[in-house]
């Protein structure tokens, strides 16, 4: 099972905004209006909220989006290439405090 930790912004909607550093994901708010920002595991899951993608040679998700179209709008061809050579998966993910 594949699994990140990272750093995401919790809402009222949920997570949002996941990165590997509290200071890039401060970046996405002003400081007047900034949610809590907290250490997050996101775990490979077919049955997940959220979804993301797997980079084989980082060997970490990134894109993590409550949506799949909004990974797949980050591509192009919506991954499809990247999938074909091997270069990694978009993959249903959940989202865990950790």
């Amino acid at each position: 099972m594949r699994t990140t930790d990272l750093f995401a912004a919790q809402t009222t909607k949920g997570f949002r905004h996941f990165y590997q550093s509290e200071r890039l994901v401060s970046f996405c708010y002003d400081a007047g209006n900034m949610p809590p920002i907290v250490p997050v595991r996101v775990i490979e899951d077919p049955t997940g909220t959220h979804f993301a993608w797997w980079g084989e040679e980082r060997g970490y998700f990134s894109m993590v989006y409550h949506a799949r179209m909004m990974v797949e709008m980050c591509s192009p061809d919506h991954f499809k290439s990247a999938e074909a050579k091997g270069e990694g998966k978009l993959l249903q993910v959940r989202v865990e405090l950790r």
